[in-house]
């Protein structure tokens, strides 16, 4: 079931890009009026919900390969101004995925005052052979300062 103020804000976001992308297109009276009642009418057969709705969706690791490898297929294609954004936008959706963190446990956050981050000192990543001879990348992570139990 969707939520309402999901699709709301699905329906904002496209009205502002068709405004950005057509200067001259304007939404009528009689337009608005037409989607608030089809808004309505999806609420009353239940396809809509005001309540909060929420299905928990995890970040499993073949999500994950894809997410890294848009965002570096999207920098390929059309080019980057830094190499180490992308590089580092990577590495932190990998670290926060592999260390079942929030955004705050492993990235500087406004609400602390010192450097309550996930620093290199936590990190310890060393090349090793595996069992069929490969070269393999193995990682310790110290989570320093995180909410909860890990």
């Amino acid at each position: 079931m969707i939520s309402y103020s999901y699709l709301q804000y699905g329906l904002s976001a496209v009205i502002k890009t068709l405004k950005f992308d057509h200067k001259t297109f304007a939404l009528s009276t009689h337009g608005a009026q037409r989607l608030q009642n089809a808004f309505a009418d999806l609420k009353k057969q239940g396809a809509i919900t005001k309540d909060p709705y929420l299905i928990r969706q995890y970040v499993t690791a073949r999500v994950l390969k894809r997410l890294v490898g848009a965002l570096i297929t999207n920098a390929l294609t059309h080019g980057t101004t830094s190499w180490d954004k992308v590089l580092a936008r990577a590495l932190s959706m990998v670290t926060q995925a592999a260390t079942v963190g929030r955004a705050g446990d492993v990235a500087l956050s406004s609400l602390y005052k010192g450097n309550e981050c996930l620093r290199f000192e936590h990190v310890r990543i060393k090349l090793v052979h595996d069992p069929a001879g490969n070269e393999v990348l193995v990682g310790r992570v110290k989570m320093e300062y995180r909410k909860g139990e890990k």
